[in-house]
């Protein structure tokens, strides 16, 4: 598929609880072009429901992605499979790639620790007010000026510790998948695709909000109770 079209949309598998391999493919019936970033959402948020319900024991997602190569300053383009297990182990995998006079040319394989976003236990560490924060936030309307600052944000916070960070424009949506955890009273952000770790003070207001200050700059957030969400992805098992 890269050879031929340039590129590949998201997918993935799971490993059922008796070994079962299924394949699974995700799409959005929104468009007949989908962004890469709403597929992997929508994967992995279905891989997170069936560990939850103790329907898999490993699951892997594949992608395409950019990524600096090891001891150097060059990016390349790579195909990254970020792997599983329910037992804690976690890697993600990269094979740089060329496309050269149409034909693959493949680079040094490397790998690095992977963040655990499917299976509970992963960077978040609970706290008190880690336990409150888990859920879905978006902007509070009477805060004009962070709007102003950051956009209409929606935050998602999972229990393993995955982030869906959503910035909601007219009629479009930009999504980043992030990873975080609890440090005292220090939320930790980062974003696997460009690392760099973010922290932002933030607290449960008396009022139920959840207020971050990044920067010094202030931000609150209001609970969602009912929140619309991507609908799951086609399994297909052979």
């Amino acid at each position: 598929m890269l050879r031929k079209y340039g590129e590949f949309y998201p997918y993935g598998g799971y490993m059922k609880p008796d070994g079962t391999i299924v394949q699974v493919g995700a799409s959005d019936p929104d468009t007949d072009h989908p962004q890469s970033k709403d597929l992997i959402y929508v994967l992995r948020s279905s891989f997170q429901d069936l560990a939850q319900r103790g329907k898999c024991k490993a699951a892997a997602m594949v992608f395409d992605v950019t990524v600096t190569l090891p001891n150097s300053e060059h990016n390349s383009d790579a195909i990254q499979v970020s792997l599983e297990h329910s037992e804690g182990y976690s890697t993600e995998v990269f094979f740089p790639y060329q496309l050269i006079e149409n034909k693959l040319v493949y680079g040094e394989i490397f790998a690095q620790q992977g963040n655990a976003e499917v299976f509970a236990g992963g960077l978040m560490r609970e706290s008190d007010a880690g336990k409150q924060i888990i859920g879905k936030w978006r902007s509070d309307p009477a805060n004009a000026e962070a709007i102003a600052a950051y956009g209409d944000v929606s935050l998602d916070f999972s229990r393993n510790g995955a982030l869906t960070y959503t910035i909601h424009t007219e009629g479009k949506r930009q999504i980043m998948l992030m990873t975080y955890r609890i440090d005292r009273d220090v939320l930790v952000t980062d974003q696997p695709s460009n690392r760099k770790e973010e922290r932002t003070r933030f607290r449960i207001t008396s009022e139920g909000k959840l207020f971050l200050e990044h920067e010094h700059r202030p931000s609150t957030y209001i609970r969602v109770v009912d929140s619309p969400s991507l609908p799951l992805p086609s399994v297909n098992q052979n």
